[in-house]
């Protein structure tokens, strides 16, 4: 997915009178180096998340190398939790920007380019100084998105991202209303990063960028990446009302709560254009949720799902095994709730294992219990190359537990795979990817090493 992160950054750049390039490796096949020595930039941000952490790394120590003087900057979500871990372990950086970065990240940038090293005074950021660490206060929020602008799209090569509206084809532009989040699951750590209060964009800047997306990039439909969209009745009704009242009635997905969708605003988001939803479910047993602080129950995931297809508008749920004190048997109550509801959903993400992440309680958990070593350091070395059964990053790790450890996540996973080769929509599409050497590799490996597995514990 393009990066809106660093888009909106670079437009607050821009407005300081600044020239800014945008590098995404997710896309990008030129050598980091190569563009690095053709640039010869005055400061290099780099966002990463927890599982490119150590790319980034790479980067900011041969950026040091090749070019001593420029200021190395970093930002994300990863940099925000770990900001005394990197400073203490990783002199190739500079600054850390934490939590939104647009007003920090350009005082940082007035205050270098004026001469100064010393960033005393800028909130929301990260340090060296005279030898001591520091860390500012918490940048505020910004509460009206409105000021920030769209993001600098031109800076981004947007016709290499092929995204496509799911299932009915035509080219799609992601988008993204609000930030923040007010809850606080275990597993997460948006909270951390955005603040506890949503901020939104106002429906009639929204619209406008839609308006942009459609007649200067031919945008066929949206994806908001926004995980409340519907989290304030009002503004839901208004930001529907507004695409219609603008005639952009095109087809766009967006991800949703359980808890904050009844029919009448069903109604609006469809006669808006919504053709699909993604409801982040995560378990079906109730204890479970209770754990994660989910805040929802399985009787509204059940509502929503028959609700949304009586409608008929398309969802996407995910699934995630694994939590905190999750048990075999409750794990498998929510495969036994994917096969029996599979009627009402047209395409389940599941994902086996819980990644830890810094900043989120299941961190401090996995420390408590061994899970993680108590000296544990996000910027040293690591690596479990058994994450790649799970098909997740072996650089970030996984919770493991006495109750459901690595013989009880291996045997999920199987049933999970199983489960889903019986499904025809799930093979149809897979099948598809396997025109992509890199997919096809990809599951290939997935399949022989949980079947190895199953033939060694069967033997």
């Amino acid at each position: 997915m393009p990066p809106l992160g660093l888009a909106y950054l670079a437009t607050a750049l821009e407005r300081e009178g600044l020239s800014v390039a945008i590098l995404d490796r997710q896309i990008d096949t030129r050598l980091f180096e190569d563009v690095f020595d053709s640039q010869q930039p005055e400061i290099l941000g780099i966002s990463c998340t927890t599982a490119t952490r150590f790319e980034a790394f790479r980067y900011a120590a041969e950026a040091k190398r090749r070019r001593p003087g420029t200021l190395v900057v970093l930002g994300g979500s990863h940099a925000t939790c770990t900001a005394e871990d990197t400073l203490r372990h990783l002199p190739q950086f500079d600054v850390i920007v934490r939590g939104e970065g647009e007003l920090s990240f350009s005082a940082v940038a007035r205050r270098f380019l004026s001469g100064s090293r010393d960033f005393s005074g800028i909130p929301g950021v990260s340090f060296r100084h005279d030898g001591r660490l520091i860390h500012s206060p918490p940048a505020e929020r910004v509460f009206d998105l409105d000021t920030i602008g769209f993001p600098a799209r031109h800076l981004l090569p947007n016709d290499l991202y092929k995204l496509e509206n799911e299932f009915i084809g035509g080219r799609s532009y992601h988008v993204m209303a609000s930030r923040g989040c007010p809850y606080q699951c275990t597993f997460c750590s948006a909270a951390e990063i955005w603040g506890r209060r949503i901020t939104y964009r106002s429906p009639q800047h929204v619209v406008n960028e839609m308006v942009h997306l459609r007649d200067k990039f031919g945008a066929e439909g949206f994806r908001f990446m926004d995980a409340l969209i519907t989290q304030r009745r009002k503004y839901i009704h208004d930001l529907c009302t507004e695409i219609v009242r603008r005639d952009v009635v095109l087809p766009w997905e967006a991800e949703v709560r359980a808890d904050t969708i009844d029919e009448e605003i069903l109604d609006w988001m469809r006669k808006a254009g919504c053709y699909y939803i993604d409801i982040g479910a995560e378990s079906i047993n109730p204890a479970v949720l209770k754990r994660m602080r989910k805040q929802i129950t399985p009787e509204q995931i059940t509502g929503v799902l028959q609700l949304a297809h009586k409608m008929g508008i398309k969802t996407k749920v995910f699934f995630t095994f694994g939590h905190i004190g999750e048990t075999f048997d409750q794990a498998l109550e929510t495969l036994a709730f994917m096969r029996k509801n599979r009627r009402y959903v047209c395409r389940i993400g599941g994902s086996i294992g819980i990644n830890i992440f810094p900043g989120t309680e299941v961190e401090k958990y996995a420390r408590t219990i061994g899970s993680l070593p108590e000296d544990f350091s996000w910027s040293l070395p690591y690596e479990d190359k058994r994450n790649l059964v799970f098909s997740t990053s072996p650089s970030v790790p996984i919770l493991i537990q006495p109750q459901l450890g690595w013989r009880e996540m291996y045997s999920l996973r199987r049933r999970h795979l199983f489960q889903k080769m019986k499904d025809p929509t799930i093979l149809a599409a897979n099948f598809k990817r396997l025109k992509d050497p890199i997919a096809f590799r990809r599951l290939a490996r997935i399949f022989t090493g949980v079947w190895r597995r199953s033939r060694a514990r069967t033997n």
